[in-house]
């Protein structure tokens, strides 16, 4: 439990924060359920991450107990691919114009052959796997710059304030552009541990990218004519 609580602490406790954020973001989605049909899996993106961060704390709670730790890394790596599926559903979704809805599929093919290779041929379904997030942080930004190039394309018909996947894009295109930082340092200059005070860029952008989607959540369904 020491270990835990230091943790928590090096981390400025932004990983509490977060992980109130998910459960914020998952009983707004509950209860909000049936107001969007884009955003029918979103909900799962918070409860993933609530699964994961509390397998976390098992595993930091017992930092010896080897086993813990395993199972701690395997659900990263079991949490990105949920989440990159659950992000290519949502803009797949949203993206209707044909001519961009492509770019998203080969983005998509792309990045799956690339993590089942990198999980076939190395350690890294095993280890830590920042240069699989790395990529999938940059896959992820192309959707939304995709989505934007939409807007620009489409008539001037939407209120963007009243616009799930805009709340959505926006907190996507802020979590991915804050960690993609940490990441490459993380991957390439390897200037940290893991769970480092400079960690706390991750779960604070989480907690903003997860408020961004209670926002989606509440907002008011347009009446079709």
């Amino acid at each position: 439990m020491n270990e835990l609580r230091e943790i928590i602490s090096e981390s400025f406790y932004t990983h509490p924060l977060m992980l109130s954020s998910a459960l914020l973001a998952c009983i707004l989605g509950i209860i909000h359920r049936k107001k969007f049909q884009e955003l029918q899996l979103i909900i799962f993106y918070p409860i993933a991450s609530l699964i994961q961060g509390f397998i976390a704390y098992s595993s930091w709670a017992s930092m010896e107990n080897e086993e813990n730790l395993k199972a701690d890394v395997i659900s990263e790596s079991l949490f990105i691919l949920l989440e990159f599926l659950i992000v290519y559903d949502f803009f797949k979704k949203i993206i209707i114009l044909n001519n961009l809805k492509k770019y998203i599929q080969i983005i998509f093919a792309f990045y799956i052959i690339y993590l089942l290779l990198m999980w076939l041929f190395t350690n890294s379904f095993y280890e830590h796997p920042i240069k699989v997030y790395l990529l999938e942080s940059l896959c992820i930004l192309f959707f939304c710059f995709i989505y934007l190039i939409q807007i620009f394309k489409l008539p001037p018909r939407l209120n963007l304030i009243n616009d799930p996947p805009f709340w959505i894009t926006i907190g996507c295109l802020f979590y991915f552009s804050c960690t993609i930082p940490l990441f490459f340092a993380q991957s390439t200059l390897k200037v940290f541990p893991q769970h480092g005070s400079l960690y706390s860029i991750n779960f604070l952008a989480y907690t903003i990218l997860f408020l961004f989607i209670s926002k989606a959540f509440l907002c008011n369904p347009v009446p079709t004519k």
